[in-house]
């Protein structure tokens, strides 16, 4: 296996932390939130956010599902 790297678990987490790398990327947390708590009060948000569009527009669903 020259040249190839094998990824263990530990390179999801954000270095340092028991956090799992995310799409909250900052210029000061280049991989994410690494505050788990702070990431869970993101996530709620933006999955409220999300289901009320999918309240208010459910073709839309429909239709990324068939994509």
């Amino acid at each position: 296996m020259t040249g190839q790297y094998r990824y263990s678990w530990n390179d999801y987490y954000i270095p340092g932390t028991t956090t799992l790398r995310n799409k909250f990327v900052t210029a000061t947390h280049p991989y994410g939130e690494p505050d788990a708590k702070k990431l869970r009060a993101k996530e709620e948000a933006l999955t409220a956010l999300r289901a009320g569009e999918l309240r208010l527009r459910p073709s839309v669903a429909v239709l990324i599902t068939r994509i």
